[in-house]
């Protein structure tokens, strides 16, 4: 069944797939350019290509803010970072409290909640840029929010200054003014559908391009996921994540996926 918004169909599926990559190439239906980066391939979505604040400080620092000033450790039981002073929910903690002080971010949230069914997760660089914001005193802007959802609901739920897109993949592409929104089912992920693996988060992580965009923020748990990208965050450093997905993602967006244009701009170390 198409998708529709305020009872008009749209072009896309609400499931998409890859039956869907004829339609990819719609001028008039997709708002990323060729050098944005796209969430369902692993890589981020549009947020994904860093972007520095005009206002931004080049100051850099060898170690976070004070709290996490130790040696760490990376727990192989689970997901999550364990650290002498900063463990797993001291993080979550200072993701949560700066994201609840983002309008923007708010917004968005509230927008895919009415438009999705089931979990939802932060992915790309609202959740990256903004753990680079808190603990190392950045000041990037995130001007593109990127969401993984169970289901996407087949009517959307959108007000009239709202402009409705599709993303590369056959995802809903949200756009209002500078504020995008991608809405990516779970079900629908390049790096998942290639491996022919089942849609999980967990598989959605092992698949991102590079190391940094390996990181996911469950919004009803408050809980960062990625052991890879947690800590690519703590060590300030970047490399290639999954060969296969950086890849497909240099030959579809360019010099966007780069290692050496993410350590330049987020100030990483390449390695």
């Amino acid at each position: 069944m198409g998708l529709c918004i305020l009872g008009n169909p749209l072009i896309f599926s609400a499931l998409g797939g890859r039956d869907k990559e004829k339609k990819e190439k719609s001028a008039t239906k997709n708002f990323a350019s060729p050098g944005e980066g796209e969430a369902e391939g692993g890589c981020g979505g549009n947020s994904a290509a860093p972007e520095r604040s005009a206002g931004a400080k080049r100051r850099r620092s060898d170690f976070p803010s004070k709290c996490v000033r130790a040696m760490f450790r990376i727990s192989h039981t689970n997901q999550f970072l364990s650290m002498e002073t900063l463990n797993a929910k001291e993080l979550n903690n200072l993701l949560y409290r700066s994201l609840s002080k983002n309008k923007i971010y708010l917004e968005a949230l509230s927008i895919v909640k009415k438009n999705s069914s089931g979990k939802v997760w932060l992915i790309g660089s609202g959740v990256y840029k903004t753990l680079l914001n808190v603990l190392y005193g950045h000041t990037y802007d995130i001007k593109d929010w990127d969401f993984i959802v169970e289901k996407i609901k087949s009517t959307l739920n959108l007000e009239n200054n709202w402009k409705v897109g599709e993303t590369k993949g056959g995802n809903p592409k949200l756009k209002k003014n500078d504020f995008v929104i991608d809405l990516i089912s779970l079900d629908n992920i390049h790096s998942i559908q290639t491996r022919n693996l089942s849609p999980s988060i967990a598989n959605y992580l092992t698949g991102t391009p590079l190391t940094i965009q390996s990181l996911a923020f469950d919004v009803d748990e408050n809980l960062i996921l990625g052991e890879v990208g947690i800590k690519s965050i703590l060590t300030r450093t970047i490399s290639v994540n999954n060969a296969s997905e950086n890849n497909y993602a240099k030959g579809a967006y360019g010099d966007t996926y780069s290692t050496k244009r993410y350590a330049d701009t987020l100030r990483l170390k390449e390695i």
